[in-house]
């Protein structure tokens, strides 16, 4: 009996297949399931070309900052035989020697090269002066940090009395950034000091750290 309906039906379906109406609705859906097909092929190759794009971006950013690190590696080790190749008599320490009377610069040699300093003020302080220095290193390479000396005659004969020594110095530090070739304050306070001692005085310097990530290597 099953069959026997089976094959009625699809006789009946048969004898309406010429009709318009029929025709028209098999169309409608046979249409409306390749759209969908089509709709989720695009979707799924849409998402697959994004997850292909992101990949290359993360791959070439990859790539960037392995070619950085490995120029940066190149510099370093430059600069390393720079220095070993440079021997101690390029790079003499060398004190710079300024005057009170005016604001004029002079240059210190120090381990790692020149650096450029410059006397931008002088107060009274206490029963001595401050002295504010513009300091810039004239190499390649930001400095971190810097330690130093200041030397002067003493000559007054009131100051003297406190201390007999005329030759005087005094220690300082900065914990500052020093960038390639730009100047940064540092503050000296000399005390007991008189304005006869420091008519002339001197400055040597000596780095604390270099920044490794060097702008350039040397030629």
């Amino acid at each position: 009996m099953r069959k026997l309906y089976l094959s009625l039906f699809v006789l009946f379906i048969s004898s309406l297949s010429g009709c318009r109406w029929v025709d028209d609705a098999i169309s409608e859906v046979t249409r409306d399931a390749t759209k969908a097909q089509v709709e989720e092929s695009t979707k799924g190759l849409t998402q697959k070309l994004s997850s292909a794009v992101t990949l290359a971006d993360e791959q070439s950013a990859s790539i960037a900052a392995l070619r950085k690190e490995l120029d940066d590696l190149k510099k370093v080790v430059k600069w390393n035989d720079y220095f070993r190749e440079a021997g101690e008599d390029k790079f003499k320490t060398e004190w710079a020697s300024l005057s009170s009377d005016n604001e004029g610069y002079s240059i210190a040699r120090t381990t790692l090269g020149p650096a450029v300093v410059k006397l931008n003020s002088i107060t009274p302080y206490l029963d001595g002066f401050k002295l504010k220095l513009w300091i810039a290193f004239l190499v390649p390479i930001q400095v971190n940090g810097i330690k130093g000396k200041v030397s002067w005659q003493e000559s007054d004969a009131e100051v003297l009395k406190k201390d007999k020594r005329t030759y005087r110095e005094k220690e300082f530090d900065s914990a500052a950034d020093f960038p390639s070739g730009r100047y940064k304050e540092i503050e000296v306070v000399l005390s007991p000091a008189s304005a006869a001692g420091l008519k002339t005085f001197s400055v040597s310097l000596q780095a604390n750290q270099i920044l490794v990530g060097l702008p350039y290597a040397p030629k």
